[in-house]
């Protein structure tokens, strides 16, 4: 089982806002994997399912970092952070059960599945919690 630190961004931009979960990549340990969600963290354990869209690779920074983001493109502030502990599911997907102590927003997600819906757009279903044996 994986184990790796998450952080949730609040992404304010000119057009708008938009939440990024960015986690460690098991396989590089370089840069963050992730995805942008409408929903605030706080909605999403009462969601049977999440729309997400894939980031680009970010920087290991933005596991700490709030503030302006070059380009005009906004800033970011952290809402919050943790680990995220699971396994990937073939190439493709996730199995993650995210862990923010630091959070009062994400009192109980107990599992969210993340599969590929096409090459843009990405599901996350919301279940029951992982069992150590997968």
């Amino acid at each position: 089982m994986l184990q790796l630190p998450t952080v949730i961004l609040h992404h304010q931009t000119p057009a708008g806002s938009h939440y990024d979960w960015l986690w460690l990549d098991p396989v590089t340990r370089n840069q963050l994997l992730g995805f942008r969600l409408a929903l605030p963290p706080s909605q999403w354990v009462s969601q049977e399912s999440l729309l997400m869209q894939p980031l680009p690779p970010h920087r290991l920074i933005y596991l700490t970092y709030q503030g302006p983001i070059s380009g005009g493109r906004g800033q970011v502030v952290q809402v919050a952070k943790g680990h995220v502990k699971g396994w990937p599911i073939g190439q493709h997907g996730w199995d993650w059960q995210l862990h923010t102590p630091s959070s009062q927003t994400l009192e109980s997600i107990p599992r969210i599945r993340i599969m590929p819906i096409d090459q843009n757009l990405w599901q996350g279903k919301v279940c029951c919690p992982i069992d150590d044996e997968h």
